[in-house]
C-alpha cells in the first residue's frame, strides 16, 4: 500500500538519498546534477523541508520513501497567483505502480486548496512521454518549449513547459 504524506525535516535523510539516486538514476529529469549536490547534507535538506514557500509530499511503500513531489509557490506578490511543480521522482523499482499519480494528484490538491494559486507550471524533457501522459491526463497542457533546455555531456535535451489552470 501506498501512503503518501508531507515531508519534514525528520524524513531530509532519507529525502536526501532518494535525491541522489534519483539525480544518478535519471540525470535528464532534473536540472541539478549528482555532482552539484553529492556533498549536500541532511541538515541542508532539513531546512529545505522548512521553507513557508514549499511543500515536498513523499510517498511510502511499506514505510520506505520511493517518491517526491515538491510545490514551489511564487514568493513575490506579483508571482504568489502561481505555483511549480519540481523535483518529480520514483524509483525505478516502483514506477507504474500508480504512485507518480498519486503523488501528482496531491500535490494539484494542495495547489488548488491554497486560494493564492490560479496557474500550476511545470518543466519535463521531451524524452520523457511516460510522464508528458501522466501530466496531461491530469489537465496539464503544453505552452513552449527550450530546444537547449538540458545540456548534458555536451548534448542539448528538449524540454517541454506545461501549465495547469486550477
Amino acid at each position: 500500500m501506498i501512503e503518501v504524506k508531507e515531508l519534514h525535516p525528520i524524513h531530509a535523510e532519507e529525502l536526501l538519498e532518494l535525491r541522489l539516486l534519483g539525480l544518478q538514476e535519471a540525470p535528464e529529469a532534473f536540472s541539478s546534477s549528482f555532482k552539484e549536490e553529492k556533498d549536500k547534507t541532511a541538515e541542508q535538506t532539513a531546512e529545505r523541508l522548512l521553507s513557508s514557500h514549499a511543500k515536498t509530499l513523499g510517498a511510502f511503500s511499506n514505510s520506505v520513501l520511493t517518491g517526491t513531489v515538491t510545490v514551489v509557490k511564487g514568493s513575490k506578490i506579483k508571482t504568489k497567483h502561481k505555483a511549480e511543480i519540481v523535483a518529480v521522482y520514483v524509483c525505478k523499482n516502483k514506477r507504474n505502480q500508480g504512485i507518480g499519480r498519486k503523488l501528482l494528484e496531491e500535490a494539484v490538491q494542495f495547489a488548488a486548496d491554497d486560494p493564492d494559486i490560479e496557474k500550476l507550471y511545470l518543466t519535463v524533457t521531451s524524452r520523457n512521454r511516460a510522464a508528458q501522459n501522466l501530466y496531461q491526463t491530469l489537465g496539464f497542457s503544453d505552452y513552449g518549449k527550450d530546444e537547449k533546455g538540458l545540456k548534458i555531456d555536451g548534448n542539448y535535451i528538449e524540454e517541454l513547459f506545461m501549465a495547469l489552470d486550477l
